[in-house]
């Protein structure tokens, strides 16, 4: 078992107190938008005792590092990634393809030519759990048909009849041509008076849209004129309370807003994106990429001795939460892990005969540290941790 260093992202997007004062650090004066613990290509984590990022020390020991049954699945790369986020501002209009979705697009983008897209930077999925540390808003999966076309109808602009016309004629199978209309057709001076409207709180009221009105002025702040301030409307807003795990499947259309959290996701880079962000922006391939049948997922935990299980429908990754406050708790797991503390003074054990670092560590809030497979059983005391494994 190792302690490893996180890598800070700086994002224009992110928060420049959130994650420096959960992990107890004098805040730099600059956004601290992702704190990452893993083996990811673009942002290693460092292994101090040996001196060499947590990529290489898995790339010199395979085995012994993920364990037989990961490399055959997954190959010599830790297959998830682990980071604490924090956006201030909004992120990206945004969905992850599929497995399959990916290799295909991976292969056009590695082909190239004049319309290779080139967002998919590897052949990867990219499921995502989000773990609120804080309250975390969010807009995630599209509203129920009843609800998207009373809420769109309640704007009288030319492409919001548009769209209410594709779903009242089409059903649910008209959501994504309506959504279309509004990314490719609205014009600013549309989005304009949409927010306005928002703002002067006169559309969306007492019923479960309200919290719509807020999201709808605040995107059009960050991001005037831009048409993924309309297609907000068409998502469903979601308020999370601190432990209140939301998953993302591949092909869910989402917005984050703000709070903090952990964000467990598949070793991936492929995003799409349709607005509300700086990055390029590629709706075609994103309307290919969004699922309309497929949802958000609040995992139905079990609870024992004080663990918390995710259960979730992937291989990439697994997500436990140990509560050892009261007396040690056992998470299971033969790794490769990785354990992230939620207070102070949280003390991690592993076998002693197994432990190719140390068997046993101290972790301070929001510190972590890499469990080699065949480790484990991970025993925590002392206060909260999670425990992520493959």
């Amino acid at each position: 078992m190792y302690a490893l260093t996180g890598v800070v992202r700086d994002y224009p997007w992110g928060s420049t107190t959130a994650i420096p004062e959960f992990i107890g650090m004098t805040p730099p004066g600059y956004p601290v938008a992702e704190m990452w613990f893993g083996a990811h290509a673009l942002g290693e984590s460092m292994i101090s005792d040996l001196d060499m990022s947590l990529g290489q020390f898995i790339r010199q020991n395979p085995s012994l590092t993920l364990g037989e049954e990961s490399l055959e699945r997954f190959g010599a790369s830790l297959p998830y990634l682990v980071k604490f986020i924090a956006p201030q501002a909004p992120l990206s209009l945004q969905v992850h393809p599929s497995l399959e979705q990916a290799r295909h697009g991976y292969a056009r983008a590695q082909q190239g030519g004049p319309n290779a897209p080139i967002d998919y930077v590897d052949n990867n999925h990219k499921p995502e759990l989000l773990y609120p540390l804080t309250h975390f808003e969010a807009l995630a999966g599209f509203r129920p048909l009843p609800t998207l076309v009373e809420v769109i109808s309640r704007f009288d602009t030319p492409t919001l009849k548009a769209a209410r016309g594709e779903l009242e004629n089409h059903g649910v199978n008209g959501i994504k041509s309506a959504l279309e209309l509004v990314l490719t057709e609205v014009s600013p001076d549309e989005v304009a008076h949409v927010a306005s409207e928002c703002g002067q709180g006169r559309v969306l009221k007492e019923d479960a849209s309200d919290h719509a009105e807020d999201v709808v002025v605040r995107l059009h702040e960050a991001y005037p004129g831009d048409p993924g301030v309309v297609a907000s409307l068409f998502l469903t807003p979601h308020c999370l309370k601190p432990g209140q795990a939301m998953y993302i499947p591949a092909g869910v259309i989402h917005v984050y807003l703000g709070g903090l959290g952990i964000e467990v996701m598949a070793n991936s880079d492929n995003v799409l994106r349709a607005g509300l962000t700086p990055k390029n922006v590629d709706v075609p391939e994103l309307l290919t990429v969004v699922d309309i049948d497929s949802n958000v997922d609040f995992p139905a935990v079990s609870q024992h001795a004080g663990i918390t299980r995710f259960p979730l429908p992937i291989e990439d990754f697994q997500f436990t939460h140990g509560d050892g406050e009261d007396a040690s708790v056992c998470t299971g797991g033969q790794g490769p892990g990785i354990i992230v503390a939620l207070d102070q003074g949280i003390e991690i054990m592993v076998d002693q005969t197994r432990a190719m670092g140390a068997h046993h560590m101290r972790l301070d809030k929001g510190q972590a540290a890499f469990v080699c497979s065949g480790e484990g059983p991970v025993h925590i005391s002392g206060g909260q941790a999670l425990h992520v494994t493959a």
